[in-house]
């Protein structure tokens, strides 16, 4: 699955996927894999990251950023807008 910084939702996933779900997101969040933001959304730690130097860089090039603007450098929905914003922390 290549949901981007648009991931979808632990309840979307659990309609799609059988009951093991739950055991593999557990593992995955375990092994630092997932990142688990809120109790209903997950993101891959390799995005994160990306995200996080995307931001970096931006940053370094053009001095400021607001919401906007890095909604559109990553291509985010809204969706996840409180819970993410917080693990952005550079």
């Amino acid at each position: 699955m290549n949901a981007g910084v648009n991931p979808p939702l632990v309840g979307e996933l659990a309609q799609k996927y059988s009951p093991k779900k739950q055991e593999i997101q557990s593992f995955l969040a375990d092994s630092g894999e997932l990142v688990k933001v809120t109790p209903d959304l997950l993101f891959h730690s390799r995005l994160i990251r990306q995200t996080k130097e995307a931001l970096r860089r931006y940053l370094q090039a053009n001095g400021f950023m607001n919401f906007a603007l890095f909604c559109d450098l990553v291509d985010y929905s809204t969706k996840a807008l409180g819970a993410t914003v917080g693990m952005l922390r550079c």
